[in-house]
């Protein structure tokens, strides 16, 4: 059981997961059931998941709750559930993250590449959360990590990861100091909220496909990429440095936005 936006990644992955591995999947999701499920969601009800739908206020507010009872009602019947929450972002899934980071290190030093920063989007926390576990276990301090925040504002995620940090403390005894931790989030490319795509971000989309043939999404790769972008016309990074993009997925939310997006590809090309 797991819980996230309609279009959540994490969600998707979870589903697909348990339906490789024979497992039941419950999603709970923020906001509501739809006739023609599209990007994500539909992906979800192919895996065979069950869902519970639930206005924002209510998803906000009472999420705990919700997933409490859920527990309760499987336990009812016999079932053990499993909860993992939004993004898998705490202590155990950061670990994906730590690996990534280790993987990252390893290739670049093959590569005789000297990496300078790390971009990544960031909506749960847990990404990042990660990365920066990573690179204190490895103390490698010439890397500074930076994250695009695609939903709520710094303070939130310098709180949420922090706070990420200290559970794999009491869990795992890594002895990070917190407190004293850059959590460095790249503000201001939100837009009007969570999963709401702006024409800059979409035309920049645009042009990384057309570009590059690479393709992001207008939930989080995006934001994040149209975040990075700006970062670099304001001089925050030097020319002579090395910056990698973490690439997190998600190419299946840019389906529920295919009528905005069809109408800059119209600008675009007139």
């Amino acid at each position: 059981m797991t819980a996230g936006g309609i279009q959540s990644n994490h969600c998707r992955a979870t589903a697909l997961v348990c339906a490789r591995l024979g497992l039941e999947c419950h999603l709970v999701l923020r906001g509501s059931r739809s006739r023609t499920p599209d990007g994500n969601l539909l992906l979800d009800y192919l895996a065979g998941a069950r869902f519970s739908f639930f206005p924002r206020e209510v998803y906000s507010t009472r999420k705990p709750e919700i997933v409490a009872d859920l527990i309760e009602r499987y336990a009812k019947q016999g079932k053990r559930a499993y909860y993992i929450p939004v993004g898998a972002s705490n202590a155990i899934g950061t670990w994906g993250y730590v690996r990534a980071f280790e993987e990252i290190l390893t290739q670049a030093e093959r590569m005789k590449l000297t990496i300078h920063h790390l971009v990544t989007a960031v909506g749960s926390g847990g990404t990042m959360a990660g990365l920066l576990a990573g690179q204190l276990l490895t103390r490698r301090k010439n890397v500074r990590i930076w994250g695009v925040n695609v939903c709520d504002d710094a303070q939130t995620f310098i709180t949420e990861i922090r706070r990420i940090l200290e559970e794999m403390n009491d869990r795992f005894h890594t002895r990070f100091r917190t407190s004293s931790v850059a959590v460095n989030i790249l503000d201001g490319y939100v837009g009007e909220g969570y999963a709401i795509p702006y024409n800059d971000e979409l035309k920049l989309i645009a042009f990384a496909a057309r570009a590059e043939g690479l393709v992001f999404d207008p939930v989080y790769t995006g934001k994040a990429l149209y975040g990075l972008r700006e970062e670099i016309r304001k001089g925050r990074f030097r020319k002579n440095e090395n910056v990698l993009f973490i690439h997190t997925g998600g190419v299946f939310g840019l389906f529920p936005q295919r009528d905005v997006i069809a109408s800059v590809l119209r600008e675009t090309i007139e």
